[in-house]
Protein backbone atom coordinates (compact mmCIF):
# COMPACT_ATOMS: atom_id res chain seq x y z
CA UNK A 1 0.00 0.00 0.00
CA UNK A 2 1.77 3.22 -1.13
CA UNK A 3 1.39 6.55 1.53
CA UNK A 4 0.56 9.55 -0.31
CA UNK A 5 3.33 12.17 1.55
CA UNK A 6 1.90 16.14 1.28
CA UNK A 7 4.36 18.25 -0.55
CA UNK A 8 5.47 21.29 1.46
CA UNK A 9 3.71 24.90 -0.06
CA UNK A 10 6.27 26.73 -1.19
CA UNK A 11 5.89 30.31 -0.42
CA UNK A 12 3.58 32.00 1.17
CA UNK A 13 0.46 31.11 -0.73
CA UNK A 14 -2.11 33.29 -2.21
CA UNK A 15 -2.69 36.95 -0.26
CA UNK A 16 -6.11 37.75 1.06
CA UNK A 17 -8.88 39.76 -0.65
CA UNK A 18 -9.09 43.54 0.35
CA UNK A 19 -12.15 43.06 1.76
CA UNK A 20 -10.87 39.95 3.46
CA UNK A 21 -7.66 41.99 5.24
CA UNK A 22 -8.47 42.99 9.01
CA UNK A 23 -6.24 46.48 9.23
CA UNK A 24 -6.89 47.84 12.72
CA UNK A 25 -3.95 50.11 13.16
CA UNK A 26 -4.80 52.40 10.10
CA UNK A 27 -8.45 52.76 11.09
CA UNK A 28 -9.62 56.66 11.74
CA UNK A 29 -12.08 56.81 14.26
CA UNK A 30 -14.39 60.14 14.70
CA UNK A 31 -12.80 62.48 17.34
CA UNK A 32 -15.41 61.73 19.91
CA UNK A 33 -13.88 58.20 20.29
CA UNK A 34 -12.32 57.94 23.12
CA UNK A 35 -8.88 55.80 23.06
CA UNK A 36 -6.29 54.62 25.66
CA UNK A 37 -3.53 56.90 26.46
CA UNK A 38 -0.98 54.64 28.39
CA UNK A 39 1.66 56.84 30.95
CA UNK A 40 2.26 56.15 34.22
CA UNK A 41 2.09 58.90 37.09
CA UNK A 42 3.06 58.35 41.04
CA UNK A 43 0.51 56.54 43.37
CA UNK A 44 0.33 60.37 45.36
CA UNK A 45 -0.54 61.86 41.78
CA UNK A 46 -2.99 59.70 40.78
CA UNK A 47 -4.73 60.32 44.47
CA UNK A 48 -4.76 63.65 44.41
CA UNK A 49 -5.82 63.69 40.71
CA UNK A 50 -8.30 61.64 41.49
CA UNK A 51 -10.07 63.19 44.75
CA UNK A 52 -9.70 66.33 42.81
CA UNK A 53 -12.21 65.17 40.04
CA UNK A 54 -14.45 64.10 42.23
CA UNK A 55 -14.21 67.29 44.22
CA UNK A 56 -15.19 68.92 41.00
CA UNK A 57 -17.61 66.11 40.07
CA UNK A 58 -15.85 65.31 36.89
CA UNK A 59 -14.49 62.61 35.41
CA UNK A 60 -10.41 62.23 35.00
CA UNK A 61 -10.77 62.47 31.14
CA UNK A 62 -12.47 65.67 31.69
CA UNK A 63 -10.11 67.51 34.03
CA UNK A 64 -7.19 66.00 31.72
CA UNK A 65 -8.83 67.92 28.54
CA UNK A 66 -9.34 70.76 30.48
CA UNK A 67 -5.48 70.89 31.79
CA UNK A 68 -4.52 70.38 28.15
CA UNK A 69 -6.13 72.57 26.90
CA UNK A 70 -5.09 75.29 29.49
CA UNK A 71 -1.93 74.18 29.22
CA UNK A 72 -1.95 74.85 25.44
CA UNK A 73 -3.21 78.20 25.24
CA UNK A 74 -0.76 79.48 27.97
CA UNK A 75 2.27 78.28 26.00
CA UNK A 76 1.40 78.77 22.48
Amino acid sequence: MAIKVKKPQSGLGMAPRMDESKITNLTKYPSDHLVTMNFKVTAELRRAYKKYALEKDKSMVEILKESFDLYRKKNI
